[in-house]
């Protein structure tokens, strides 16, 4: 058996009083907050699974997550950082992003991360998730991107009227306040194009993947810098 530590809460709060919900828009949302979470854990160097767990009904409908890792208080370092970028907003009224993002704060971004990870690595005691990384994180385009597509295929979901996020320990009981995203909200995270402002970074390094040698038009891989994100690419992309 393995003892949960440290868990995510997901709450949906609906219009009626009813306990169910539509599997293919939850399933479908719910794909972009695990996209973010291994995001984050592999730009952190944090080792984790994530798990479903069964427990009773209450009105709304009620999601919890275990999550299992080589240390409890790493993951909930992990946890209290997605929690934070997952609810701050990405556009202003207007549909403006809230940050005009440029060059400068990816690199920013990459040397708050750097910092972050290797004061996990070495336990540092008191260890907390800047505002600043939360702001930088919060207007990455991919970041943005996960968001979006979540609050989009909510929103379109009428019966519910807000969403709430929480982390609780082995027991259920609470470990952090709840951070909630009313109805009203959604469209602060909605992007307004699919088009995402590309990212230039001349310090990058990127670990290089072959596909299998046939052929066909396969697409490569690169791992961008140590513990970061994924990118699919063919021969001869920019």
């Amino acid at each position: 058996m393995i003892k949960f530590d440290n868990k995510l809460e997901l709450r949906y709060y609906f219009n009626d009083k009813s306990n169910y919900m539509d599997a293919m828009i939850k399933h479908r949302s719910e794909k972009e907050v695990l996209s973010l979470i291994r995001t984050l854990a592999d730009m952190l160097d944090i080792k984790m699974t994530v798990y479903c767990e069964s427990f009773a009904q209450q009105e709304g409908f009620r999601e919890i997550w275990s999550v299992a890792g080589e240390n409890s208080r790493l993951i909930s370092v992990l946890l209290n950082l997605f929690m934070q970028v997952w609810t701050r907003p990405s556009l202003l009224v207007g549909g403006q992003p809230v940050v005009d993002r440029s060059a400068a704060d990816e690199e920013k971004m990459q040397r708050e991360i750097a910092l972050l990870r290797t004061n996990l690595r070495k336990k540092s005691p008191g260890i907390t998730v800047t505002r600043e990384l939360v702001e930088l994180l919060s207007a990455s385009p991919r970041v943005c991107k996960c968001k979006s597509n979540f609050y989009e295929s909510v929103r379109g979901y009428p019966k519910v009227t807000k969403f709430t996020l929480r982390e609780l320990n082995a027991g259920n009981r609470s470990r952090s306040g709840s951070l909630e995203v009313k109805r009203e909200q959604f469209d602060y995270y909605i992007l307004r194009s699919d088009e995402l402002p590309p990212v230039k970074d001349n310090k990058a390094t990127i670990e290089i993947i072959s596909p299998v040698l046939k052929d066909a038009r396969y697409r490569w891989k690169g791992i961008y810098n140590k513990g970061g994100e994924t990118i699919d690419f063919y021969m001869c992309d920019e």
